[in-house]
């Protein structure tokens, strides 16, 4: 089996999803052992870099796992390769302005706002997308679609509600591929 293959199995989709999250977390764990939530700056550059590396980081296998399971319902569901691409292709634009973002914010521990917002945004609808394809097809469970669904659309609708000044909480955006993870590796 080829590399490209290889990782379009569910195993391996479900293991990228997956460890997302897990990646993410270590860099929720960084950012609260500092204090981050009350403004509280990192100890040392070297921390700060490597505590955002560990966000970007999730967020970069997340859209390797996301691509994977586009091309598994793509070639599962012939009528679904389009959107299913068009989700990945989405969330890949996403990462990309993410990487953007937060390297130009190594500088000051601040990144440019305006691509933040548009991180957020992408992520959040193509995740909802996602979601829709799932319930669509049927690939998995419709209720692991429609929680992406509710899940990322929600947040989109809340946080510029109830902290407009900020809308990145990373931990917001990974749950999901969890979710789309452990269920793909119980597919196997």
């Amino acid at each position: 089996m080829g590399s490209q293959g290889m990782l379009n199995t569910p195993r391996m989709a479900g293991t990228l999803l997956g460890l997302s999250f897990v990646v993410c977390m270590i860099g929720v764990v960084m950012f609260s052992a500092r204090n981050g939530t009350t403004g509280q700056p990192a100890p040392s550059f070297a921390y700060f870099a490597v505590e955002r590396g560990f966000f970007v980081g999730a967020v970069v296998i997340a859209a390797v796992g996301l691509a994977a399971l586009a091309a598994i319902v793509g070639e599962a569901y012939g009528d679904a390769r389009v959107p299913a691409r068009l989700a990945a292709a989405t969330y890949a634009i996403a990462t990309v302005v993410l990487l953007i973002g937060e390297a130009s914010g190594l500088r000051s521990e601040h990144p440019p706002y305006a691509l933040i917002v548009a991180y957020v945004v992408l992520a959040f609808l193509a995740q909802a997308a996602f979601g829709a394809l799932l319930v669509r097809t049927g690939f998995l469970p419709a209720w692991i679609g429609w929680a992406a669904i509710i899940w990322n659309l929600g947040w989109l609708v809340v946080l510029p509600i109830i902290t407009p000044g900020d809308i990145y909480f990373p931990v917001l955006h990974h749950p999901i591929p969890l979710l789309v993870g452990i269920a793909l590796l119980r597919r196997g």
